[in-house]
């Protein structure tokens, strides 16, 4: 796992997620504002680890999210008998 920087961690403008829980038990945030990379934290520990995903690699996970029939295929490939 990469630390990230105190800095990168300061400068992370950060927002939680339209689909956190309302009376925040699962709050997730996430920072885009650096060019190359999508930062993710638990809004409910801040200062605990931040996960760093690709940026290429974050769009197509929210892509695949937004369509589950397509994330569905992927990881359960219909065979032939199906």
């Amino acid at each position: 796992m990469t630390r990230t920087p105190p800095p990168a961690r300061d400068a992370a403008a950060w927002r939680k997620s339209s689909h956190s829980d309302p009376v925040g038990a699962a709050c997730v945030e996430a920072s885009d504002r650096f060019a190359d990379r999508v930062l993710i934290r638990d809004s409910k520990n801040p200062g605990r680890a931040i996960l760093i995903f690709p940026l290429a690699s974050w769009h197509a996970f929210t892509t695949a999210l937004s369509r589950p029939e397509r994330l569905r295929d992927r990881v359960f490939p219909r065979g032939d008998g199906d």
